[in-house]
């Protein structure tokens, strides 16, 4: 039985909160690119914390569009 976009949003949102994978694992165990799965865990009410590599490219893009 095919599962619903619910229920797989539902098993991404379970797995990244109660079990703690990655997005990326998330992505290679149901067979989604890693942005699919970080655009569920954006959407949802709990917050998104990005992976370590990911915070620091974040802030250097911030810093360079503070940047003259």
């Amino acid at each position: 039985m095919k599962k619903t976009s619910r229920e797989i949003e539902i098993e991404i949102l379970r797995l990244y909160h109660v079990e703690r994978w990655k997005p990326g694992t998330i992505g290679r165990q149901l067979g989604y690119h890693h942005n699919v799965i970080e655009r569920v865990l954006r959407r949802d009410e709990r917050p998104f914390i990005p992976a370590r590599g990911m915070q620091r490219a974040l802030r250097a893009r911030d810093r360079a569009r503070a940047s003259p």
